[in-house]
């Protein structure tokens, strides 16, 4: 081949993984090896890995969660999968659509080839995008009809000021939509909303999984309304970035006023409650509506305090703490791990989202467990970047951490989450603990919070 590409072979047979690895390496590619689940999630993130071949006997992680790690990081989730089984074992159904199945015994040479194949497509010349434009001049909604009518099958990326959202196509039909922490019909219909911004059609896809089961037409119709009723509400509402709490007796339930009650025991914003609450944005912004008309819920807090996070005086300081953050001969930008549930972690990306010197990131957060997974943005401090990476506080996914962390030697915990368990997964990564202190919801305390671990940093 003219380029070789990187592969990554997890299997506990040594004899069979050495023959296949010095078949690869033959034919040019660049080959990492092991026999265990764990160590395999540090070393194929670590080479950025294209294809992976991973035996469904897999120890040290079941192989819908070591698959699962890799299709969510950055790195490595466009990472063709081999999986190896033996023939009178059940199929692995939660990985099988993103893999292809090699039964037992293999021919070395055989594989080899394919994998020659998976390579040689993605050093093939990148098609040009389908269509790409301004949302100011063309909407949405108009694009949606068109690729209907057309019956086209594709993904449909979108970049607007609120974040970044995706619409797949299939045959014309809406089959899932995303954006932000959304997915599904709530996606589509804030999605359409949508009147700035930027958008991108790739075609392909076809595997897309299917979350909308509601006719494309339908969902249209329906925008036309809601579009409508949601943009009056919002102008007779405070502005987007208030704070809001509940001041009175909560609606009975069930219901969504009593779903927006209960999130609003705590000072909130209006975007995070649209996130937060299950229902459609519509329906909250509604019910939200009417408990501020009859003095249920109060506004707290204009939500616009911005803060920086160093001065002139001490960014020298915190510079270097970033250096010390990084661990020497690995790349990329300063990471600190923060742990926490999936609500604490939605607030104090609320909080750093107020610091001057922080920078969104287009990479979507994932829900895994209870918590979160990706990152929540940089924090940039001259030419340097501090890169804020939200962990999952589950107990069973505490041995991924390892993966995502190779060039951080920090944690932040936020909401008081420190135990022992935590403590023992920490000193088995050499990483330094630090607790956010009280009020880390506040942009000027989630600014101290960080300031606080870069200085045990510093001279460690």
């Amino acid at each position: 081949m003219d380029a070789g590409g990187r592969i990554l072979l997890v299997d506990e047979d040594v004899q069979a993984l050495e023959s296949l690895a010095t078949l690869l390496r033959d034919r040019g590619h660049e080959v990492g090896t092991t026999t265990d689940g764990l160590s395999a999630l540090d070393l194929g993130i670590e080479m950025a890995a294209e294809v992976v071949v991973v035996s469904d006997e897999l120890s040290g992680v079941d192989l819908r969660s070591f698959v699962d790690v890799l299709k969510e990081n950055p790195r490595t989730s466009e990472a063709a999968f081999f999986v190896l089984r033996r023939r009178d074992q059940a199929r692995h159904g939660a990985v099988a659509e993103r893999s292809e199945l090699i039964i037992r015994p293999f021919h070395p040479t055989e594989l080899a080839t394919r994998i020659d194949e998976v390579i040689r497509a993605r050093r093939a010349p990148e098609r040009e995008s389908e269509l790409k434009g301004d949302l100011i001049q063309v909407a949405l909604f108009d694009l949606i009809q068109v690729f209907a009518l057309n019956r086209r099958t594709g993904t449909l990326m979108v970049d607007t000021p609120d974040g970044w959202g995706s619409i797949a196509l299939k045959q014309g039909e809406i089959v899932d939509a995303v954006d932000g922490r959304t997915t599904g019909e709530k996606a589509i219909y804030r999605l359409l909303s949508a009147r700035e911004g930027r958008f991108k059609f790739s075609p392909g896809g076809e595997r897309t999984a299917r979350t909308i089961d509601v006719a494309t037409e339908q969902i249209l119709m329906e925008a036309v309304r809601r579009i409508d009723e949601r943009a009056m509400l919002v102008a007779e509402l405070p502005p987007t970035d208030a704070l809001f709490q509940l001041s009175g007796e909560p609606p009975p339930g069930p219901g969504v006023a009593h779903d927006v009650a209960v999130e609003l025991a705590q000072p909130i914003s209006m975007d995070e409650l649209l996130d937060r609450v299950g229902s459609n944005d519509l329906e909250i912004l509604q019910a939200l509506k009417s408990m501020l008309d009859d003095g249920r819920v109060a506004v707290v807090a204009s939500g616009s305090e911005t803060v920086n996070l160093v001065d002139e005086d001490s960014a020298l300081l915190l510079r270097t703490a970033m250096l010390q953050l990084r661990r020497p001969g690995v790349e990329g930008a300063a990471r600190i791990g923060v742990v926490g549930s999936g609500a604490q972690l939605r607030r104090f990306a609320r909080a750093i989202s107020r610091i001057r010197e922080f920078r969104r990131r287009p990479e979507q957060l994932v829900g895994l467990g209870d918590g979160l997974l990706g990152s929540l943005g940089a924090l940039r401090v001259g030419a340097f970047e501090l890169e804020l990476f939200a962990l999952p506080l589950d107990s069973s996914l505490r041995p991924f951490w390892g993966a995502f962390l190779p060039q951080s030697r920090a944690l932040l915990l936020v909401g008081g989450t420190r135990d022992e368990e935590i403590e023992r997964t920490a000193n088995a990564l050499d990483l330094q603990i630090s607790e956010a202190g009280q009020s880390w919801e506040e942009p000027a305390s989630a600014a101290a919070a960080i300031r606080t671990l870069l200085a045990k940093m510093v001279g460690r």
